[in-house]
């Protein structure tokens, strides 16, 4: 049994993080705030806590999702035949955005193993590497 699983990703940097943390603004913090409630949003203990709530009818596609960030880095995983869904991640890049902090990113489909925070596998790789190479936010 493989560790990977094919998935939809998104990889997400935001471009200037480094120098903003060297002025310590005050978007900085909204800024990881905003990642961080992203994490929350997509982690395993919210999602157990939602299926417990019997008052609740759960999109069982919300389930599957993933999501992990460190530091300036996000990433949204999603089964691949979620397919346009992946652009969701377009609402927690804009949220920087209006705080004057432009994001870069990457998508690719591959093999990745994305249980919460943890994160690894060669579409992990090529999508950094695609976002690397990417020159406009």
């Amino acid at each position: 049994m493989s560790v990977y699983e094919t998935r939809l990703l998104a990889y997400v940097d935001i471009i200037g993080w480094s120098e903003a943390c060297a002025i310590e603004s005050a978007n900085l913090t909204e800024a990881a705030t905003v990642i961080h409630d992203a994490a929350m949003t997509f982690s395993s203990h919210h999602k157990d806590a939602l299926k417990k709530d019997t008052n609740l009818n759960i999109n069982p596609m919300f389930l599957q999702n993933e999501f992990a960030a460190f530091s300036d880095n996000f990433v949204l995983s999603l089964p691949p035949d979620f397919g346009g869904r992946i652009f969701s991640i377009a609402d927690i890049c804009r949220r920087p955005l209006k705080l004057g902090l432009l994001t870069r990113g990457a998508l690719t489909i591959g093999p990745v193993h994305h249980r919460d925070n943890v994160i690894f596998g060669p579409a992990l790789i090529e999508a950094v590497q695609l976002e690397k190479e990417a020159v406009f936010p």
